[in-house]
Parts: structure tokens; sequence; C-alpha cells
């Protein structure tokens, strides 16, 4: 019983003393934990900290930066003191002066960066090209127009033969064209030989003549004017009736230094009027007239045959 009884005792001194000696530790670990985590007054520093876990904070590690802006505190007025007159001429002379000497010794930097190689340098001038001239005219329903690139004093037409004479003949005609066939129309026959001359390119069918021989172009002016004084409307031929046709145009050269039918060097159709027959009747008639040129280089121009 008393073994009992010591043993109880030397349990409860054994559990006084391990409460004793956790409560110390707990005491102890509580107070460094404390001190390990406690929080700093960084009040006195005046720019952000650099933390660091596990070791105290010394000045290195102290980062600088602009101090923020302090609150506005309202200044006395403070009396300001009057600068003589004579005093501020003085100064805002020597200002003056200062300034003056800074741009001319500046200048010569300035003109130096100018003198700058030119940039057209070696880049030959554009060469002048004078405007077309163009001459205009009008011949019995149809319009031509002539244009080339030189002077008009020096370029021009001497002599134009209507061109609606080379055109296609009419494939028929009637009687009463026929009827008013009269002489001293060509300037060299009488009535008789006029429908002589008709009668050897058209055929009697009765109520009407038709064409059984293609008219040479040398001929058809003498034709035309047959047909015109007996009252053919040349206005609406038949080939522009029967046919959509678009201008001619002609792009020809002439001779320098040159004159009459033999100033033409060279004339070719670039757009066509959509019948063959009628191109070469422009172009024919085309070259029919003269030209003069009075320059020491050939001159190219343009022709234009419209049909209306």
């Amino acid at each position: 019983m008393n073994r009992y009884r010591e043993k109880k005792e030397r349990e409860r001194v054994l559990l006084s003393t391990l409460y004793v000696f956790g409560s110390t530790l707990l005491v102890f670990l509580f107070l460094f934990l404390f001190d390990l985590l406690k929080f700093e007054d960084f009040n006195e520093y005046t720019g952000p900290v650099k933390i660091t876990f596990g070791s105290p904070l010394s000045e290195i590690d102290v980062i600088p930066e602009k101090q923020p802006t302090p609150e506005k505190i309202e200044e006395q007025p403070v009396e300001e003191e009057k600068i003589p007159e004579e005093i501020l001429e003085e100064i805002e002379s020597e200002v003056i002066e200062s300034k003056s000497e800074e741009i001319l010794n500046d200048k010569p930097k300035i003109e130096e960066t100018k003198e700058v190689e030119p940039i057209k340098k070696g880049i030959k001038e554009p060469v002048k090209v004078s405007e077309p001239v163009v001459q205009k005219g009008r011949e019995s329903g149809n319009s031509h127009e002539t244009s080339f690139q030189s002077d008009s004093s020096k370029i021009s037409r001497s002599g134009y033969f209507p061109i609606y004479q080379y055109m296609p003949l009419p494939k028929s005609i009637t009687l009463d064209i026929y009827s008013f066939i009269s002489g001293d129309v060509t300037g060299f026959g009488d009535k008789e030989y006029n429908r002589n001359f008709f009668n050897r390119y058209y055929q009697d069918r009765g109520s009407f003549f038709s064409l059984s021989i293609d008219v040479p172009m040398e001929n058809r002016p003498d034709m035309w004017a047959i047909l015109e004084a007996a009252g053919y409307k040349v206005e609406s031929a038949e080939y522009k009736l029967d046919n959509s046709l678009k201008p001619v145009i002609i792009a020809f050269e002439i001779n320098k230094n040159s004159n009459g039918m033999n100033a033409i060097k060279s004339a070719e159709i670039v757009s066509s009027s959509g019948v063959s027959e009628v191109d070469e009747a422009v172009l024919y008639g085309f070259k029919q007239s003269t030209y003069s040129n009075n320059t020491d280089e050939s001159v190219k121009g343009r022709f234009k045959y419209s049909f209306k």
C-alpha cells in the first residue's frame, strides 16, 4: 500500500516537473517567435525598403527613391525687392548682346550644312516639246483634223483635196439622178461626155442603174462631181448608211526642208473605220494633199477623218 502511494507520488512529481518545464519552454518559444516575427516601424525611412526574410535589415538594403511631395504649406508672402530700372536695362542689354554673339557664331555652321551637292547633278533637263498644232475642217457631212508637233509658222498644209471624193461609189443610182446628169460638171466635159463616163461604170437595169465595174481611185472625183451635180445626197452616201464607220486615224511623217506632194515621207493607218475599202480611200485621199516643212528635221503628225 505504501509502495502504491510512493509510485503515485513520483508520477505527480514527474508530471509537475514536466508541466513546469513545458510551460517555461513554451514561454521562451513564444518570446523567440515574437521577437522574430514582430513588425518594425519604418516611419523613419523616406523611400521603399527592401525586405529580406530571415536576416535583419541594414542600411544598404534601403533602396533610395525620390521623396514624396510634401503637403502644401502655406507660405507667407514675402515682399519682393524692387530692382532699379537702370540695373534691369543693363541686364537686358547684356543678354541681347550674348544671344547675338551666339547667333553669329552659329551662322557659319548652318551655312556649312547647307552646302550639299545638288541632287540634280548629272540629270538632263527635260526637253520642252511644243504643243501640237491642230488644223480642222469639214466636207459634205464628214470632218477631219490634222495635228503635228512643230511651229505653225514653219510647217503647214499647202494643198488639200476633199477625201470624200475618193470614197466607194453607190452600188445603185435611181433614174431621177441619171436624168439630171448634165454637162459642164467636171470642167472639161459636156452632157454627152458625162453620161458616157457614167455608163462606163454603171449598167442600166430598167428602173435603176447598178455599179458594174469598180471606179478607180483617180476617176472617183469626177464621178462624185457628176452625181452631186445631179442631186445625189453626198452627206448620206450609201457607204455611210450601210456601215457603222469609226474614225480613221493616219500617222504620217513629213520630210525636212520639203514642199509639195513629195513632202510626205510616210503614212499609215493606225486606227481603222472597220471597212477596208473606206480605209484605202481615206489613205489615198490623204496622200493627195501637199505639205511644206521649213525645218531641218522631219516632223511627225496625225490625221483623223470622221464620218459625221
